[in-house]
């Protein structure tokens, strides 16, 4: 008789029944077939504990259904002999007739949802056993290996490791046999008598990896584990990857997108959640923080920083305002602060030097003090002139010049602005014996003298004229 090639989890008929850890290794299942349910067997830092992950009626995952036959039946449909309704998914049941496996397609059909037809009746007081995932949460890897017996021969070669030898089922002419009748090594697989000649042995290989389908009804009622290094991927190309890998957590967006944290306040907090790191706002502020006080944070006209701000390790900028009429000004050794401008002394002035050392005498000073420009080693490249609109002078005003100590006869000739006769009369804050040069005098151009009143030749004395 063909079989299929699924596995038979351990089972209990009996309402109520729930397993014991001592009764289940890590990580089997065990059904109850009378209650529906599934149960599964796990430890978590060393305490061991058993999950139910399948509920009462039709909304749990796995279910059997058994009926006792009457002579030649062959369809079974509606109450079984628990009073249960018979209902499956096609392709995802298993069908024993007496504890013999039967193969779909070829024993049996089962494609209408509700019942199950033999090809061949059953006898009178056989019992049909219907073994249905109701509700199928994905599927695993799964090889199946198949040997002849020879009479002489116990140990046969698997084309898979099992992960442990309850990731397997053996089945001798569609008979499930008992772990207790072979032992596991590796990839080899040893009866405890030789496999009888003709006898057909089927081995069902499952692994540890699930492909879930199909899951929009998935609800996990307790925590979903991964060890370490392992990932879990979303997308068509697992683009988003979450892993652990022992010391360290990743969050990786592996694909040619961007990655988007989407909340309308975001916070980054220390794994205890007490201090907050960073804190972003859709209509607000974003603030950083240091040890959960805020240091910075943006606004609708700019940003603030509360503390002290250090540019490049090199001085920091004073973290309270100053008084009014204060500036800030630098002790040279990284310390800025406001400070008030004297009134008197060496500070009370505005320097220009070629080094840019404020200490010391500088080309160009202004003192406040004094109200005096003073001007060290004057080099006039161009025309110089004095006579330029300076505004009304309200006050008596000197300028003194200090060309040094001649020590070489290297003078050159003063130099004096051109005007012509014109310009020179509409000229304005002149000094009795301020001297210019006429372009364009009568007779040609001349030197001329102001005698505080004209602008006279100094040849003859006679008014400038054209």
């Amino acid at each position: 008789m063909a079989r299929l090639t699924n596995i038979k989890l351990r089972r209990s008929g009996t309402s109520g029944n729930v397993p014991t850890t001592s009764q289940l290794d890590l990580g089997e299942l065990a059904i109850n077939t009378y209650d529906g349910k599934l149960y599964l067997k796990k430890n978590v830092g060393g305490t061991e504990s058993i999950v139910d992950i399948g509920g009462g009626g039709q909304s749990a995952v796995y279910k059997e259904y058994v009926y006792t036959a009457t002579s030649n039946q062959t369809t079974f449909t509606g109450s079984d002999d628990n009073s249960q309704t018979l209902s499956y998914i096609p392709d995802f049941l298993q069908v024993f007739l007496n504890g013999v496996l039967l193969e779909n397609g070829t024993d049996y059909a089962a494609t209408s949802l509700t019942s199950v037809v033999l090809v061949n009746g059953a006898s009178a007081g056989d019992i049909l056993q219907i073994s249905t995932f109701v509700k199928v949460l994905g599927t695993g890897d799964i090889v199946t290996d198949t040997f002849t017996g020879n009479g002489s021969t116990a140990a046969y070669t698997l084309s898979a490791t099992p992960d442990t030898e309850n990731n397997i089922s053996v089945f001798a002419d569609g008979v499930y046999q008992e772990k207790s009748t072979y032992s596991l090594s590796g990839n080899t697989l040893t009866f405890n008598a030789n496999l009888p000649s003709g006898v057909t042995a089927e081995v069902v290989i499952g692994s540890s990896n699930v492909t879930l389908t199909n899951i929009a009804d998935l609800n996990i009622g307790g925590n979903l584990t991964l060890v370490d290094n392992k990932k879990i991927s979303f997308g068509d190309d697992g683009d988003l990857e979450i892993k652990h890998d022992g010391n360290n957590s990743f969050i990786t967006d592996v694909g040619t997108g961007s990655l988007y944290i989407r909340s309308g306040t975001t916070y980054f907090q220390n794994a205890g959640g007490t201090k907050t790191s960073i804190q972003t706002n859709s209509g607000g502020a974003q603030t950083l923080y240091h040890n959960n006080s805020v240091k910075f944070a943006t606004s609708s006209t700019g940003i603030s920083v509360t503390g002290t701000v250090n540019v490049n390790d090199e001085y920091s900028l004073p973290s309270a305002d100053g008084s009014d009429g204060q500036v800030l000004k630098t002790d040279g050794s990284g310390t800025i602060s406001f400070g008030a401008i004297p009134a008197s002394g060496s500070n009370t002035q505005i320097q220009f030097n070629d080094g840019g050392d404020l200490a010391g005498d500088s080309d160009f000073t202004f003192d406040k003090a004094t109200n005096t420009l003073q001007v060290t080693n004057l080099d006039v490249m161009g025309t110089f002139s004095k006579f330029e609109d300076y505004g009304s002078i309200t006050s008596a005003a000197n300028i003194t010049i200090d060309y040094g100590n001649i020590t070489t006869e290297d003078r050159l000739p003063t130099p004096h602005d051109s005007y012509t006769v014109s310009e020179a009369n509409s000229l304005t804050y002149l000094n009795t014996g301020d001297m210019i040069f006429v372009s364009d005098e009568t007779g040609g151009a001349t030197m001329a003298f102001y005698d505080g009143t004209n602008w006279r030749r100094i040849q003859d004395r006679a008014i400038i004229s054209t």
